[in-house]
């Protein structure tokens, strides 16, 4: 990942705010892991499964 696309997340809030220790700008690595998980996960919330979908069976979410 380039250093934009990361920081691009962090704006988005995607990624978790980095933290000032003199000043040096640090990321807490499991922020960072909880924050991948988070995206994985809801990556795999957004797949489509067309079998539920003719049967009209929803996960409760939309989109």
């Amino acid at each position: 990942m380039s250093q934009s696309s990361f920081l691009r997340l962090v704006e988005e809030r995607a990624m978790p705010a980095p933290t000032k220790i003199k000043g040096m700008t640090v990321w807490d690595r499991h922020d960072l892991d909880d924050a991948f998980e988070e995206l994985k996960r809801a990556s795999i919330r957004k797949v489509r499964n067309t079998m539920d979908e003719l049967m009209g069976i929803t996960d409760g979410e939309e989109g």
